[in-house]
């Protein structure tokens, strides 16, 4: 095997290695919900035939811990706007 030589010679070669190591714990927290889908309002041609603009927006949820969910507050506001929130719960 021929030495390794430098294109400048003024530098030698090397390595440089980069890792990195994600570990995660049991979760602290039983309750937990993620939004999976904005339906409505949305730009998804997939839900142009559902997308009423202006009214009654529709969002998917997914409750991803072991309680059961009964209720989600959500808080929402267009862009420069004042925040409001709306309550979904199960009767």
């Amino acid at each position: 095997m021929e030495p390794y030589t430098s294109p400048t010679q003024s530098s030698a070669g090397g390595y440089n290695i980069v890792s990195q190591l994600i570990s995660y714990g049991t979760p602290n927290f039983n309750t937990d919900v993620s939004i999976e889908d904005i339906i409505s309002p949305t730009n998804d041609p997939n839900y142009a035939r559902a997308n009423t603009i202006c009214v009654n927006p529709k969002i998917k949820i997914k409750n991803t811990e072991r309680n059961q969910i009964t209720q989600v507050v959500f808080s929402y506001s267009v862009t420069g706007g004042s925040v409001s929130t709306y309550t979904w719960s199960v009767f």
